[in-house]
């Protein structure tokens, strides 16, 4: 129409767009700057990775190495294969490797290949097996990572370490050169699927594959590695703990809860856990409840019973680190003044204190018999050579030198003093309390875990407290100090027992201050958290990095708040828990969260117990 009325344009054909129906508005940066390997962005530099290999075989969180580098995003798309599909990729792969198969061994004799070939086969055949059968299903993978940094300098170094980190874990992973824009657009949580070909490196996976590939870090508390602990409440997000993390000050923990809560069960599995990750340790049992862990997991376990050898000797010296010089000597004033305090200590227990005098006969017969060995500051004054064994066989190389017995000082020290001597004459051998007066004959280097068992001891207060005197003397030097390059845990159990003696509490106090440095992490569990209260108890908790709070009784969750000072949401929490295994988790200074302790089957017949002790 010639003076008809002009047609109106929409704003959709003005901009070209539909006006609040384009995702990318959403998501689009102000500005992109290409480049052929890398991208920028809103300031920050990327690099995305296509992933065209993966390793043959993938575990659960394999990827956390990746996850805890930082500044690194990971993308991975999922497309089911249809089952008609598959059985039909699978079928043609299967005629290729048997063709092959018959034509290099068959026909031309060559072998070369034989056992790569009928494992490839078998592979092939027992998948299609399962894609058939509706057992497992297949997928498409894509896996697309990119990393993050403010310059393009820091870009090739976070880089470099990317690559470095992903090819030890077998992955190969390859820049998307020219093609970054396109991989920034699948990079982001869209679903959008990058296109099927070979330069997005789609990989075949089974549905366990898959799974691998999911991300096992929780965003609210634990680590991306180490032992596997049980379940966020509500979310059921899996949590794993690290006590050795980096990310911790220290490698302790402190678990609490009343008779019932669970908390022996759940040290026993976080040792058991740990020992699997090649971890060692050491418990302190007073109630004899480690005795089957310990030997189905190959340890030694010690009965302390009068009736019995204990097979160590708390005379025994290790070498000592200096941190400042870098190192190591043998401290043997400080372990004369240990074994006399050990002694005094007792007498004084029995009700009879040594004179200054007396102690100071007691240090000059140790350091006799420590000096008639030849035994010096140097760490070689330790070992002598090779030499005919009392057994008739004969040692080669270096050997460790006999040690005084308990017997030989008092024999020493009835030379000086005869009335102090028959003060120390109940020590000695087939005295009430001669059974540490003996030799080290246990192997500690080769046992796993070494349990101490106090049972016997309960219903005499002189000999627990002798007994557990001893065993923290020698623990320290023959299994926390020996063992200095490996990580190992000290479980003390019902660990109130412990608290009521000032020795006690010092040993607890300085192997939680200086276990870090011999890579000692001290796992405390008690029902009693009032024997915690004191000045000491803080400070011995102060220093755990990591706790579990279980269920227990309001007034005691009262105190446990108020003197943690933890929010009131936990005092709120703890009396409420009805299944035990079930507390609060506590990991560095700020994660916190309910957590459900979670036993695999199997671990129960290895502690033979059953799931009724725990839930």
């Amino acid at each position: 129409m010639l003076f008809g009325r002009k047609k109106q344009r929409s704003r959709e054909e003005i901009t070209g767009e539909r006006s609040g129906r384009d995702l990318s508005r959403l998501y689009a940066p102000d500005g992109i700057e290409l480049f052929p390997r890398h991208i920028r962005t809103s300031g920050r530099y990327r690099r995305v990775y296509a992933v065209p290999v993966l390793p043959a075989a993938l575990t659960p969180g394999f990827l956390e190495r990746v996850f805890s580098l930082g500044d690194v995003e990971v993308s991975v798309h999922l497309f089911p294969v249809p089952a008609r599909e598959a059985s039909q990729k699978l079928t043609r792969k299967l005629t290729e490797v048997l063709s092959q198969l018959h034509l290099e061994v068959e026909r031309q004799g060559k072998i070369g290949n034989l056992p790569v070939l009928e494992t490839l086969k078998r592979q092939i055949e027992e998948v299609r097996q399962l894609v058939q059968l509706g057992q497992d299903r297949m997928y498409y993978c894509c896996l697309l990572f990119s990393v993050m940094a403010p310059s393009e300098e820091e870009l090739e170094r976070r880089a470099s370490i990317f690559e470095s980190e992903t090819g030890g874990m077998g992955l190969k992973v390859q820049a998307l050169e020219f093609w970054q824009d396109r991989a920034l657009h699948h990079l982001m949580p869209l679903g959008v699927l990058p296109p099927f070909s070979s330069r997005w490196g789609y990989q075949n996976l089974l549905s366990g594959g898959a799974m691998c590939l999911s991300p096992f870090i929780s965003s609210e508390i634990g680590h991306a590695s180490g032992a596997f602990l049980g379940f966020i409440e509500h979310t059921y997000v899996p949590v794993f703990l690290d006590l050795f993390s980096k990310e911790l000050l220290s490698p302790h923990m402190f678990i609490f809860g009343q008779t019932g809560s669970g908390k022996s069960v759940t040290a026993s599995v976080l040792v058991g856990r740990n020992l699997a990750l090649g971890r060692r340790a050491a418990v302190l049992d007073p109630e004899g409840e480690y005795r089957i862990l310990t030997e189905k997991m190959g340890g030694l376990h010690v009965r302390l019973d009068p009736a019995y050898e204990a097979g160590f000797n708390v005379m025994d010296l290790e070498p000592e680190y200096d941190e400042r010089t870098g190192d190591s000597y043998v401290d043997v004033p400080g372990k004369v003044r240990e074994v006399v305090a050990l002694f005094s200590s007792v007498l004084e227990f029995r009700g009879r204190k040594l004179t200054v005098e007396e102690e100071t006969t007691m240090e000059e017969a140790l350091r006799e018999l420590y000096g008639e060995r030849g035994i010096t500051r140097d760490p070689e004054s330790l070992y002598e050579r090779g030499k005919a064994l009392p057994d008739g066989s004969f040692a080669v190389g270096r050997v460790r030198k006999r040690m005084p017995t308990i017997s030989e000082l008092v024999a020493r020290v009835e030379e000086k003093d005869p009335e102090l001597a028959s003060l120390l004459r109940p020590f000695t051998k087939g005295g009430t309390l001669g059974f540490l007066d003996c030799e080290t004959d246990v192997s500690t280097s080769e046992a796993p875990i070494i349990c101490f068992d106090l049972r016997a001891t309960e219903k005499d207060a002189t000999l627990r407290y002798y007994a557990t005197q001893a065993v923290f003397l020698w623990l320290w030097e023959r299994f926390v100090k020996a063992c200095r390059q490996v990580e190992k845990i000290v479980l003390v159990d019902e660990a109130w027992v412990f608290m009521r003696h000032k020795n006690s509490v010092e040993f607890l106090l300085n192997a939680a201050k200086r276990g870090r440095k011999y890579k000692a992490g001290l796992l405390i569990a008690t029902q009693s958290f009032r024997d915690f209260a004191s000045d000491d108890g803080r400070n011995i908790i102060a220093q755990c990095s990591s706790s579990l709070l279980m269920r227990c009784k309001a007034e005691e969750a009262r105190l446990l708040v108020d003197t943690l000072g933890l929010p009131e949401g936990v005092y709120r929490k703890l009396p409420s828990f009805q299944l035990k295994g079930q507390g609060v988790l506590k990991v560095g200074e700020e994660s916190m969260a309910p957590v459900t302790v979670y036993v695999i089957p199997w671990e129960w017949e290895l502690l033979e117990k059953q799931p009724d002790d725990m839930f």
